[in-house]
């Protein structure tokens, strides 16, 4: 039998969809929906959603909202030659997963796109008004559905396919800022010994959902480095680089520094990273004579970057499995003359995001930086009552046999955005088993996956 969310799935995927580069993806689901013969709206932040009649015998029901993100997060192996601007996403399936060739797979959250274009595409499920909404530049700030105007959409149901384990429906989740701390940096000649330390290979994961999972993060390990060679030396830094995603917790991080005297081999001792990053590489060298930081400068930096949280900040009161607040150093980065440093704060609580915020912007501007905030989001706040959560459960019970657990994740979603546009929408969160998301390590597992898809057909039959 065909499976059609798998060949929507594959088809996209030749198609380019980084972040900030949406203009082609959102040409072909343009063209999907001619194909179709669906009508469709596309607006200036290029989010489109396409639209299909209700049958017969569903007219006069609420409309029903199948919603994902065209945007996927881009890592690749460092051995990868993968151009993400062209390459289409090189499929591996094996034992019932889908990986993908030394790059994140795409899964989150192009799967939502393939199953929402199934229910359109089957001309025999009996469903309400449906609309298939798919936004842009959900993974660096949830920039789309921040765009998304109060009357882009019409249902009354809305069921995001953008969660990563199967039965459990999510119902709530963290909002959130990301900030840049900038700081001025003077240079002058410095040390007589200048060395390269690279930081390679940690696993890497989602500054959400994997921050409590005791992945190191690599920017804050080379700092810790950094900051005992700095007790033993008079040293400056020439530059610190590490991170790529705010959402995506460090894998690689590689720091320059200047001394006046000779570092040993046996002073880096970094057996205990290597305890919990296992695949972690490691390199010590000495490199040709650069020009560092002035000693200001290499001291404004230091005390900010050894100040400032990483990781879990709270947990939720009674409960040792949620996380409550949480930042993730997400992006360090030198240029000649400035230092750029980019931090993601997660919180089910508006006060405590405040509270972080204000953390991070006093010790910036103490170490005479700048901060600028970006990507801002509300919680999603969990509805006491809801009729498509009722439904969900009883479908759910009906098609597995099991009970479906509710939970609020500690994670942004864009129902976080949704609630505050449209109030009186019902939505909830699902999706099929995937793990490794935002790494080259994503793996969409595909039975859980055709699951998901039927489960997701009798519910939208039962609306």
């Amino acid at each position: 039998m065909k499976n059609i969310v798998l060949e929507n799935f594959r088809e996209l995927s030749n198609v380019p969809r980084c972040s900030f580069d949406q203009k082609r993806i959102n040409e072909y689901l343009v063209n999907k929906a001619k194909e179709l013969g669906l009508e469709y709206d596309v607006d200036d932040e290029l989010n489109i959603v396409i639209r299909k009649p209700a049958t017969e015998d569903k007219k006069g029901h609420p409309g029903v909202i199948l919603q994902g993100h065209m945007d996927m997060v881009c890592e690749k192996e460092d051995d990868s030659d993968h151009d993400f601007t062209k390459d289409p996403i090189e499929f591996i399936e094996k034992d019932g997963k889908l990986t993908a060739n030394k790059t994140t797979l795409g899964a989150d959250n192009g799967i939502a796109i393939a199953m929402g274009f199934a229910i359109l595409q089957d001309e025999n499920l009996s469903h309400p008004d449906l609309e298939l909404m798919i936004t842009t530049n959900e993974e660096v700030g949830l920039i789309g559905a921040n765009a998304v105007s109060e009357d882009f959409l019409k249902g009354k149901y809305l069921i995001n396919v953008d969660s990563e384990e199967e039965g459990i429906m999510t119902c709530g989740c963290a909002g959130g800022n990301t900030l840049n701390s900038e700081f001025a940096i003077k240079r002058e000649d410095f040390g007589k010994y200048f060395y390269r330390i690279a930081i390679n290979g940690f696993r890497g994961g989602h500054s959400g959902q994997d921050i409590n999972k005791n992945h190191l993060n690599a920017i804050e390990s080379t700092v810790k480095i950094l900051k005992e060679l700095s007790t033993r030396h008079n040293l400056r830094i020439v530059s610190l680089n590490g991170g790529t995603k705010h959402n995506a917790i460090p894998r690689n991080c590689e720091l320059i520094i200047a001394s006046e005297d000779e570092i040993k081999d046996e002073e880096l001792n970094v057996d205990g990273f290597k305890q919990v990053e296992k695949k972690m590489e490691f390199k010590f060298e000495q490199v040709d004579e650069k020009t560092p930081m002035d000693e200001q400068s290499t001291e404004h930096i230091l005390n900010f970057l050894t100040t400032i949280p990483n990781g879990v900040v709270d947990m939720v009161k009674g409960n040792a499995d949620l996380v409550e607040t949480s930042l993730n150093q997400s992006i360090a980065k030198t240029e000649e003359d400035k230092f750029v440093f980019m931090v993601s704060i997660r919180s089910s609580v508006l006060d405590k995001i405040k509270e972080v915020e204000d953390l991070i912007t006093n010790t910036t501007k103490s170490n005479n930086g700048i901060v600028e905030s970006e990507g801002f989001y509300e919680p999603w706040e969990y509805r006491e009552d809801s009729e498509l959560r009722d439904k969900c459960l009883k479908v759910y019970k009906e098609v597995t046999g099991k009970d479906m657990q509710v939970n609020v994740i500690h994670a942004g979603l864009e129902c976080a955005v949704f609630s505050k546009k449209y109030p009186d929408m019902d939505m909830i969160s699902i999706g099929p088993d995937m793990t490794g998301v935002h790494t080259p390590k994503e793996t969409l597992d595909l039975e859980s996956t055709a699951r998901v898809y039927e489960f997701l057909k009798k519910l939208v039959e039962s609306l």
